[in-house]
């Protein structure tokens, strides 16, 4: 899986403090590493197909980064509401649907129900897609850490000159 981020922070720690930010860091990546091989979609070539398209976007155009999950997640989307499926069957699959409702709950930039078009149909779904991912990756990946290391005050975030 790739490096989430790349920052020009240097955190410092001391030792004893690294060393337990560590253990949580390496516990959730490993969980997510976890749900990530139990998938069955990576014995499809439908999906290693899309992810791997995906990956070769993110070769040719630096400021894109590939999180398979939310390609997974993409690809389950388009799966439920498949392209070739006509438009209005389509959208009204969509719109009556869990995620949809979830995805009206939680994005107040999502498309309402009559702006979907043909055009945007695809977008709409791929963002779905990409919310969804976020919400899984949250799952495994809390991130406790952080406010450990910055509200305790163990930690040092400076920019190198």
């Amino acid at each position: 899986m790739p490096t989430l981020s790349e920052s020009p922070y240097v955190v410092t720690y001391n030792d004893k403090d690294y060393q337990r930010i560590e253990a949580i860091q390496q516990k959730e990546h490993q969980a997510l590493n976890d749900y990530w091989a139990k998938q069955p979609e990576l014995h499809e070539p439908a999906f290693l197909m899309q992810l791997q398209a995906a990956l070769d976007r993110e070769k040719i155009d630096p400021k894109q980064r590939v999180m398979h999950v939310w390609e997974l997640a993409k690809y389950r989307l388009n799966k439920k509401f498949p392209p070739t499926l006509p438009f209005e069957e389509r959208k009204a699959l969509l719109l009556n649907s869990n995620e949809w409702k979830l995805w009206g709950h939680t994005n107040n930039n999502n498309a309402q129900s009559f702006e979907l078009t043909e055009d945007n149909i695809q977008s709409e779904i791929d963002s779905m897609g990409t919310h969804m991912g976020v919400q899984i990756m949250s799952q495994y990946q809390k991130l406790e850490w952080i406010q450990m290391a910055i509200n305790s005050e163990i930690c040092k975030v400076y920019i190198p000159q």
